[in-house]
């Protein structure tokens, strides 16, 4: 019975025009994005740029955030995310005089020497992406020897009061963001550890995966919603509550269905682009990690698919399919927003953040992190599909969110 209500549910599923939507968005995003990743090369010990880490040094931090609060002026725009979403705040000239004369006290220096030293810093570069990509890396506005970082901190919290809420100026924001200019030294161990421990394989697939899971958290509202509404458009739900079959092989059969069709395509996708991730390894000697495409999607994009699923399901029976896409799409948006970064694996945002190919040693560090994060949302997708279970059993008993059904 469970057999053949799985595979009746797959090919209603292949049929799907959603689902032919959800596989043309996949594949053009994912192609799209990955097509874009940069080629894995040995560092040259006469390099001018080596790309940047980050930092932890109280000078590096305070000069990161002055350099940013310097350009922000200069635009008379600056980033913030006060709830979430992005909002650009623009000042009056008054207050805008106030920010210049926080950057002078911490500088030690005028507001027209600023502006003078970084005009003539980024005169010294080209206008293509590359060079305009490593002037705002290498740019830098020291403070003054003798500002300590409990009172740089207080600056900053005069520019935040300035500029209002989720700006750059916040401490979580600029200590986390502080980056720095990697050495020769730097980046062979970053060479070293894409190659050695990644295989170069892993490092890129880290980067499918966390482009994945940006869609992975909204797509399969749709498709799971959509088998629920289905039944009731064609108001069969009172020849299914008649049927033999169990309510747990009923939902399980279409969960299970609804998930494997849409893992399914995500492997074999990771899959085609690690062909050319291989032969890239190969071209410098090293050896890929075959199963790289398979053991990186089932950790961290199957346990997002069965959460979002499970929850769609739930939410479709117990209310009705329109409750479950909006409660959905919000969630969804939020966990996007509320990264607190693009190299963020920790805590338990539905979507980890690992944009960038490298960083290997640090992700390895935190990987527990990860782990934990996936197998709670595979508990929270268990625990939420046995809910539809009885949800649905008590409707199939003439149940409802009303009272019985007459």
């Amino acid at each position: 019975m469970f057999g053949t209500l799985f595979v009746k549910e797959c090919k209603q599923v292949m049929r799907s025009l959603i689902y032919i939507i959800y596989l043309l968005i996949m594949i053009v995003f994912l192609v799209g994005q990955m097509g874009e990743t940069q080629v894995i090369k040995e560092p040259k010990p006469d390099q001018d740029y080596y790309g940047v880490k980050e930092s932890t040094d109280e000078k590096i931090i305070m000069g990161n955030a002055l350099a940013s609060l310097v350009q922000e002026i200069t635009y008379e725009s600056f980033a913030t995310y006060p709830t979430g979403f992005y909002k650009a705040v623009i000042l009056n000239q008054e207050e805008l005089d106030q920010l210049k004369s926080i950057v002078e006290d911490c500088t030690g220096k005028s507001w027209n020497q600023i502006r003078e030293e970084e005009i003539a810093f980024f005169e010294q570069f080209g206008d293509g992406v590359e060079e305009s990509i490593q002037a705002g890396n290498s740019y830098i506005v020291l403070p003054s020897d003798n500002l300590e970082y409990s009172d740089f901190k207080l600056k900053m919290q005069q520019v935040c009061d300035i500029i209002g809420r989720g700006s750059n100026y916040e401490e979580e924001n600029y200590e986390k963001g502080a980056k720095e200019l990697m050495t020769y030294e730097d980046a062979m161990n970053e060479f070293h550890g894409i190659c050695e421990t990644d295989g170069i394989t892993g490092a890129y697939m880290r980067m499918f995966c966390d482009y994945a899971g940006i869609l992975l958290a909204i797509m399969p509202i749709f498709l799971g919603v959509t088998r629920c509404a289905r039944d009731r458009r064609s108001n069969v739900e009172g020849v299914i509550f008649s049927k033999k079959a169990s309510s747990s092989v009923i939902i399980l059969s279409r969960y299970l269905a609804n998930i494997t069709m849409m893992f399914l395509p995500i492997v074999i996708i990771a899959l085609i682009m690690q062909t050319s991730y291989c032969y890239q390894a190969s071209t410098l000697g090293v050896t890929p990690h075959y199963l790289a495409f398979v053991s990186y999607s089932v950790m961290w994009l199957l346990p997002e698919i069965m959460f979002v699923t499970a929850v769609a399901f739930l939410l479709s029976e117990v209310f009705n399919w329109i409750v479950a896409v909006v409660v959905q799409m919000f969630y969804g948006v939020a966990a996007l927003m509320g990264s607190s970064g693009l190299q963020d694996i920790t805590g338990l945002n539905l979507i980890p953040r690992w944009n960038t190919v490298g960083k290997t040693e640090a992700f390895f560090a935190n990987v527990n992190q990860l782990y934990f994060n996936r197998l709670f949302y595979t508990l929270l997708a268990i625990g939420a599909i046995i809910l539809t279970i009885i949800w649905y059993g008590y409707k199939r008993r003439g149940g409802g969110l009303y009272g019985k059904k007459h």
